[in-house]
């Protein structure tokens, strides 16, 4: 979600109501969501580069994105503590333009 949305609260928001009008989640899902968001994969790599000694580039992108990313969290635990929209269910098929083809060849 990060990289598609850029730690933009209306970005976030867009793409997860577009996900939930097609994947309505639980409210321990969004739960789950909002906490796995904290945990961002590249914070533990520039931790670890850090902690070897290697230079670390991206800690350069972490600490100029930082106050982005603190302003999406709060955004997501606010969103994970919201009751989820009822499901919307897909209307059913057009039946018309359906025929039965009759595979007798006996007749």
């Amino acid at each position: 979600m990060n990289n598609t949305t850029n730690f933009s609260v209306p970005n976030m928001n867009g793409f997860l109501v577009g996900y939930e009008k097609r994947c309505p989640l639980t409210p321990e899902e969004r739960l789950i969501i909002a906490s796995l968001f904290r945990l961002p994969r590249e914070v533990w790599i520039a931790a670890r580069q850090i902690r070897l000694g290697m230079h670390s580039s991206i800690f350069k992108s972490l600490k100029a994105s930082w106050s982005k990313r603190m302003e999406v969290i709060q955004w997501m635990d606010k969103w994970a503590r919201q009751q989820p929209q009822e499901p919307v269910t897909p209307p059913a098929p057009n039946e018309e333009g359906i025929s039965i083809v009759d595979n007798d060849f006996n007749s």
